[in-house]
């Protein structure tokens, strides 16, 4: 997985664990560190992710020794849980991205379908505010409970596959998940490889419930270009027909 795709597989992965947060406090904020392996190298990755009901806005700035693309170093989700739609925003250029989860699947089988994050995300938008039923599915079980932020957690592990290659490999990766149950909120996550190595890890640094935002927030600014990516596929669709 390289630096590219692991910044990807990143974010689909903290969304899809904190898809449950919505049948939390209404309004909350949290602001945690991960860190990504992507071949090797590590990645720290500061997360700002902000919900005010069915909304919610996630700021990603990125700190490795790798050199990354311009402006890839910081990346702004915006995300509508009641309409299924997402939108990534490009601050230098001042551009947008939409997508609606039938697009993400698409692209999920185009690329293989191997994209274990991009599972998770599907099963657990699928029905949000039953993660603890999702993981029990995925053949979940409880294996202890520990106190994170003041908030009792379950721990929750299974096993989940992980691309090892661009050509379809995959291996399974042992994932652990501290739920704080009062919360419905994931304060924990690791992935490790079947050789124990870490690739991934989160842990939210803090959880501020009851948050008053402006609605500005969780809204694209007026200026920006938004392309819509499920038209977009459908334009070269019909392209390709043509030919």
């Amino acid at each position: 997985m390289n630096v590219k795709k692991g910044i990807i597989a990143f974010s689909a992965f903290f969304i899809a664990v904190m898809q449950p947060a919505f049948s939390a406090p209404k309004s909350f904020e949290i602001l945690a560190e991960s860190s990504v392996n992507a071949n090797g190298k590590l990645m720290t990755i500061n997360t700002k992710m902000s919900v005010d009901d069915k909304k919610s806005r996630m700021e990603n700035q990125i700190i490795t020794t790798e050199k990354l693309p311009a402006g890839m170093d910081k990346s702004v989700l915006i995300m509508d849980n009641t309409k299924k739609i997402m939108y990534t925003l490009m601050p230098q250029q001042k551009m947008a991205m939409k997508l609606d989860m039938d697009t993400m699947k698409k692209m999920q089988g185009a690329s293989g379908g191997n994209n274990s994050s991009m599972n998770l995300s599907n099963d657990f938008m699928s029905n949000p505010d039953q993660l603890k039923e999702q993981v029990k599915k995925m053949g979940g079980k409880m294996v202890g409970a520990e106190s994170i932020l003041g908030y009792m957690c379950d721990i929750w592990a299974f096993q989940q596959d992980m691309p090892t290659d661009n050509k379809g490999g995959k291996e399974k990766a042992n994932v652990k998940v501290w739920l704080a149950s009062k919360l419905s909120v994931p304060l924990k996550m690791e992935v490790l490889s079947q050789k124990k190595v870490n690739l991934m890890t989160m842990k939210v640094k803090s959880f501020k419930p009851d948050v008053k935002f402006a609605a500005s927030m969780f809204e694209v600014p007026s200026d920006y270009k938004v392309t819509d990516m499920q038209k977009m596929m459908e334009q070269m669709k019909n392209t390709k027909s043509f030919k």
